[in-house]
């Protein structure tokens, strides 16, 4: 009688583990999707921030480029006058 009453103690234990184990699970790809979205945002925001930061770079290129033309413009103008 105490051995079944253990037995059901354990079975009802060994339900509620489970029951455990399983929250955890669903807990987990919950997580990892999660995780998945978050650095799918990140990713893409980096890309498209490289993007930009190399379409900045291209205008400092061309400013420079013309900052030397007018500085050389400027110079040229000076040795006239």
């Amino acid at each position: 009688s105490e051995l079944k009453a253990d037995v059901s103690e354990l079975k009802a234990d060994v339900s509620e583990l489970k029951a455990d184990v399983s929250e955890l699970r669903n807990s987990q790809v919950r997580m990892e999707a999660e995780f998945h979205n978050q650095i799918t945002a990140l990713h893409d925001f980096r890309v498209g921030q490289e993007r930009v930061n190399q379409e900045v770079k291209n205008e400092l290129l061309i400013l420079g480029t013309k900052m030397g033309e007018l500085q050389m413009e400027t110079a040229h103008l000076r040795v006239v006058k």
